[in-house]
């Protein structure tokens, strides 16, 4: 059975796809309500995501406590390979396994990595395809204005 509710702070769950590390068999962004989430869609064998991984593992260490999120959607077929890139590069994110791309193609991805960007609202306010590292700054500048846009507003009402 594949459900997809579509909506502020959809909640995909989908039938065979596993999960490992923190998250859990869904990839749940109404639990998240309140964050600043980014959702990573990524393979072992795509290079670009090799670079970008670590650099997400950053952005969580360093602004979690802010607010922001990170959560990893991996689309190789076999679990172990996406687990032996994970353990290389020393990266601890959380990690919904998806070797059917079902995630992927109800999200009609057009090309890896692609990063989704959730404000605390859960309006997804930027969608980045590819990694670029010269673009880290600029990605990162969007990160810290959402979650200062959410701490302003909630400080006035």
């Amino acid at each position: 059975m594949t459900k997809v509710v579509v909506g502020i702070f959809a909640v995909l769950t989908l039938a065979g796809v596993s999960s490992g590390g923190v998250a859990g068999a869904d990839l749940d962004l109404a639990s998240h309500r309140g964050e600043v989430v980014v959702v990573d869609f990524w393979a072992s064998w795509c290079k670009p995501c090799r670079a970008e991984l670590p650099w997400l593992a950053a952005m969580q260490a360093e602004h979690g406590a802010a607010g922001l999120t990170v959560l990893t959607v991996n689309l190789d077929r076999k679990r172990a390979d996406a687990d032996e890139l994970l353990a290389s590069l020393g990266v601890a994110l959380p990690v919904v396994h998806d070797p059917d791309g079902k995630l992927a193609e109800a999200h009609k991805l057009a090309g890896m990595p692609t990063s989704l960007v959730y404000d605390r609202d859960g309006t997804l306010r930027a969608t980045r395809v590819g990694f670029v590292p010269e673009d880290e700054a600029k990605f990162e500048a969007l990160l810290v204005n959402l979650l200062k846009e959410s701490a302003d507003d909630d400080q006035n009402p």
